[in-house]
């Protein structure tokens, strides 16, 4: 392996000139970049990159522990993403973003309900989420937290990839994209991936469903063994 050269103007997002923001340059700016180089590679070695990954998926949410009667902010980094597929492999499944760690990131959930005013009804992946291939792209996940604080909270979230799905290589098809919303009293707010002040009521639910990865290749080549595992180990249904 030997590393490329890109040239990026001055004044482009990659390389904007001081003091302009970068927009979370290590994450969603890198990201773009790295989906960039893959389509491009894809172009003259397909066997040698992947199908699209999650994108970034959080929110931070700040209020009152009744059990401490002091305020708190927490980091969401649980049920991320799942991986783009490749040539031989399906993708990993709640991986997270193709430029961090990722899924390793994710908290204890018993540790997270100690230290903070939740409780967490569901952590687990998400199926049908990575996108058909002849391989599979890896599942997102999904997570249902209850708000169980002292008064109301207020939410940001800061993400990418609602609107537009990991992409599939090569007739492979992109996963599903990713899903933020707050259910209170029996209504769901749907919210996009960038809101600020967002109001969060005791006993409201913040449900999140991270995107799958893309799969790669067609569909119809898939081995009758791996649906059959799939549908087995209910990552399709």
């Amino acid at each position: 392996m030997r590393p490329g050269e890109i040239l990026v103007p001055k004044g482009l997002i990659g390389n904007a000139k001081p003091p302009a923001p970068g927009c979370m340059s290590t994450n969603h700016c890198a990201e773009e970049s790295v989906e960039a180089v893959f389509k491009a590679l894809a172009e003259a070695v397909p066997q040698s990159v992947n199908a699209g990954f999650s994108r970034r998926l959080s929110y931070a949410i700040t209020g009152n522990d009744p059990r401490t009667g002091r305020q708190f902010i927490w980091h969401f980094f649980l049920a991320r993403g799942g991986g783009g597929a490749a040539f031989g492999y399906d993708g990993w499944s709640n991986v997270g973003e193709v430029n961090v760690a990722g899924g390793i990131r994710s908290p204890s959930i018993e540790v997270t309900e100690e230290r903070f005013p939740f409780f967490i009804r569901r952590h687990e992946l998400r199926p049908n989420s990575g996108g058909s291939g002849t391989w599979r792209g890896g599942l997102g996940g999904i997570c249902d937290l209850v708000y169980e604080g002292d008064g109301p909270a207020y939410l940001n979230t800061a993400g990418d990839g609602i609107v537009v799905p990991p992409f599939g290589l090569l007739q492979g098809e992109a996963g599903l994209p990713h899903d933020y919303r707050i259910i209170t009293n029996g209504s769901e707010i749907i919210l996009g991936s960038k809101e600020t002040e967002v109001l969060v009521n005791v006993g409201d639910h913040i449900y999140c469903l991270s995107s799958g990865g893309g799969g790669y290749g067609n569909p119809a080549e898939r081995t009758k063994e791996a649906e059959d595992w799939d549908r087995r180990n209910g990552y399709v249904f």
